[in-house]
């Protein structure tokens, strides 16, 4: 019985024990992590305070990198500067050598003077300076030799030629004297229309009061004689651009004298209409026969009408007719302005086609002989005088004529004013005082103004 109860009690007791036994467990399993958590949060603290300072230093070396790749960057600036002025100077003294090699054989050849080849700068200077010092010794003097010359028509002439220097020349002879100019390869030929008699004198051993030299450079090279072009070869030196801007220009002329004979004639018509009006046609509304002006076309429109009709009416039937007379007055006038308004544009057109032949000879030849480079600069400089020349007379003339015809206009509404004034329905009587200085009808822009005796 005593063991049955110690059994009972123990059953009982052992779930309470096995729950002991897990909390324990537990317990010491927490414990456990806890402290591995703590450890690990350690490690982890440690490992971020390595990682910062390990990211300082990276940073610092980064930065000190960049300050010496800056250095280097700024180095490698300034030796490729200095590269590139080292080879600035090279091409500047090749540049000056190859100026300096021109010089002495442009001068070497104006000297007559031979000079090897390869010689050095200094040498071939040297050699320049001392026959330039010889030459000048030699041709400060006027020299006399017999020689030959050419008259102007090109006939070959042996007599005496004398030589001032090296910048003139005279040649005499039985028949001709005077100054010579040079024509290529030492040959000199006779200048048309001078004077022979300083020749002559010069020959004859005596100074001339007065010696009249053509002056020129060394006689190797030919001397055109400069002479004045006519107008038609001025116009074929600026090409075509330049015919098309003379044949606006002669339009541009020619219709202005036919505007000013037209606006001549025009005047006296009106003068004569202006006689009839203050004659006869104040009196009475009939346009005679013999009044063929302006003033009259308009009146003999409604002179049938001034009974019945009034003064606007009036003015808006002679609308036509004075539209008609303002187109005749002012016939030609926009063509005129035209043509001052685009000749200086053909103008420019031709400087910039000049322009374009000049650029076309220095790529094909270069910049040696400033002649072959003289054609495409003279069309362009020619067209644009051109231009200017047919511009400004053509404005002036279409501005004047156009002034012109305004005033006979302004005379020819005025004359048609004091008509409807004396013989509208419900106008001014014969002889009273008439609108004077207004302007007509409301389709014309016109309203009455101030009297004015007719």
């Amino acid at each position: 019985m005593t063991s049955a109860l110690v059994m009972f009690f123990f059953l009982l007791s052992a779930p309470v024990q096995a729950q002991d036994t897990v909390d324990k467990a537990y317990q010491r399993e927490f414990a456990y992590l806890a402290a591995e958590k703590r450890a690990l949060q350690a490690r982890v603290d440690t490992l971020d305070t390595e990682a910062t300072r390990a990211q300082g230093d990276v940073e610092a070396a980064i930065a000190r990198l960049e300050v010496a790749l800056k250095r280097s960057e700024r180095s490698r600036d300034d030796v490729q500067d200095s590269l590139e002025a080292r080879e600035r100077a090279v091409m500047g003294e090749d540049e000056s050598r190859m100026i300096l090699d021109a010089t002495v054989a442009q001068a070497a050849e104006g000297l007559s003077l031979q000079i090897a080849e390869g010689f050095a700068p200094e040498q071939g200077v040297a050699a320049v300076l001392s026959a330039a010092v010889d030459a000048i010794g030699s041709d400060r003097s006027v020299q006399k030799r017999a020689g030959t010359f050419f008259d102007p028509a090109g006939v070959q002439l042996t007599g005496d030629v004398i030589e001032v220097g090296r910048v003139a020349a005279f040649g005499v002879s039985e028949q001709v004297a005077g100054p010579l100019r040079p024509i290529g390869e030492g040959k000199y030929q006779l200048r048309e229309g001078v004077d022979a008699g300083p020749a002559r004198t010069l020959a004859s051993g005596q100074a001339p009061a007065s010696m009249g030299l053509f002056v020129f450079e060394g006689a190797r090279q030919r001397v055109e004689e400069p002479s004045a072009r006519s107008a038609l070869e001025t116009v074929e030196a600026g090409g075509i651009v330049a015919w098309i801007i003379a044949g606006l220009g002669l339009l541009a002329l020619g219709l202005a004298v036919i505007r000013g004979v037209m606006l001549q004639q025009a005047a006296g018509r009106i003068k004569r209409d202006e006689a009839w009006l203050g004659n006869e046609g104040m009196f009475t509304a009939v346009v005679v026969d013999r009044a063929q002006g302006p003033i009259a076309a308009v009146t003999r429109r409604i002179q049938d009408l001034v009974s019945t009709s009034d003064r606007d009416s009036l003015f808006d039937a002679a609308d036509e007719v004075l539209s008609g007379t303002k187109s005749g007055l002012e016939r030609f006038s926009t063509v005129i302005l035209v043509v001052a308004a685009v000749a200086p544009l053909l103008g420019l057109l031709g400087t910039v086609t000049g322009m374009i032949a000049t650029f076309a000879v220095i790529t094909e030849h270069g910049t040696g002989d400033p002649r072959m480079l003289s054609g495409g600069i003279s069309e362009a400089l020619i067209t644009t005088q051109l231009g200017l020349v047919v511009a400004i007379p053509a404005l002036l003339l279409g501005n004047m004529l156009n002034g012109w015809s305004k005033g006979l206009f302004e005379r020819v509404e005025q004359g048609l004013l004091v008509y409807v004034n004396a013989h509208a329905k419900g106008g001014a009587a014969p002889g009273s005082t008439l609108g004077s200085g207004a302007v007509l009808g409301a389709g014309l822009g016109l309203s009455e103004g101030d009297d004015v005796v007719a």
